[in-house]
């Protein structure tokens, strides 16, 4: 039913296998209950910071979702390259342009708005981004994932900053930081 396909795009976005990194890696978890719940990002997933931001990069580029990589390439004492090591294609999301577009448009007016915007004001380059809060007895986990610059991404992060509150309190003050 509804987790079947929902599971289908989250697999889509890299979020159902590890993210590819050469170090230990916790295995995603994707919700097994709650439809409702786990459309919005809540229910029962478990995602690794690496694994969001194997997510928020295939987003940014567009739907190319990468088995990512820590090593891009190794060269000896003598500049000769050893090991090309670059993050391989795991697949492609096919969606129109146009959806790709307004979904950039609606992360940049995300960081850029009102709630958010005094926190990157004043930057250079051009940032999109989604706040999220991973709700936890006691205190909420805050999350931001981001991708800049607008246009061209270079970079795309994840951060997850625990028991920081909902997702603006913590998480997108330091990913603007980490994105400068």
């Amino acid at each position: 039913g509804g987790l079947a396909r929902l599971k289908k795009y989250a697999d889509m976005f890299g979020l159902t296998d590890k993210s590819g990194v050469e170090i230990t890696e916790s295995s995603p978890h994707f919700s097994t209950s709650d439809i409702i719940r786990s459309a919005i990002g809540q229910g029962s997933h478990a995602y690794a910071p690496i694994q969001l931001a194997r997510y928020v990069t295939t987003i940014a580029n567009s739907g190319t979702c990468y088995d990512l990589t820590l090593v891009d390439k190794i060269k000896d004492i003598n500049g000769k390259t050893i090991l090309n090591n670059s993050a391989k294609v795991r697949n492609k999301v096919n969606v129109a342009q146009s959806t790709w577009q307004s979904v950039h448009n609606g992360m940049y007016r995300v960081v850029n708005g009102a709630q958010h915007g005094s926190i990157f004001a004043g930057m250079k380059k051009k940032f999109a981004g989604k706040t999220g809060t991973a709700q936890n007895r006691g205190h909420d986990h805050s999350v931001f994932m981001g991708f800049a610059p607008m246009n061209k991404p270079k970079i795309a992060i994840a951060v997850y900053v625990e028991n920081g509150g909902w997702g603006a309190t913590y998480g997108v003050p330091f990913g603007a930081l980490l994105m400068e």
